[in-house]
């Protein structure tokens, strides 16, 4: 199965906020909850690499070249507030003037969909399940 290009121009590469010597330590991807918010979402352990502090999260421009958007020096990232051991996921605000310029998109939440394996073989359906 291919990965949708419209879910590939949602994803983004995270890395120190030095764009001279820039070095991927992971990937985000953009949400955009139902009142128009956008988000970046990651792996909890690569947010904690930056958090608090500065990021760069490179995607492409609309002409193919790699564009770089520099996060504020006090981003913070948020963690599951009842299983933060356990659940491996982070998310921060995401407020970018220009994103036209970029070639990328955001993910919906209205578009999510519960994941089909949890109504077979008798594995319980958890509320908050989903995937995008």
């Amino acid at each position: 199965m291919r990965v949708p290009d419209d879910i590939l121009k949602c994803v983004g590469f995270i890395s120190h906020a030095h764009p001279a010597k820039l070095q991927y330590l992971g990937t985000v991807f953009i949400v955009a909850t139902n009142d128009g918010m956008l988000h970046l979402v990651t792996a909890k352990h690569v947010a904690e690499v930056f958090d608090p502090g500065p990021f760069v999260v490179t995607m492409n421009a609309r002409d193919g070249a790699p564009r770089f958007i520099k996060s504020g020096d006090d981003i913070r990232w948020y963690y599951h507030p009842t299983e933060p051991q356990s659940v491996d996921v982070a998310v921060c605000p995401f407020a970018v003037a220009n994103l036209n310029l970029f070639d990328a998109r955001s993910i919906q939440e209205k578009s999510r969909v519960p994941h089909p394996s949890f109504a077979k073989g008798g594995i319980p359906r958890p509320s908050r399940a989903w995937v995008f």
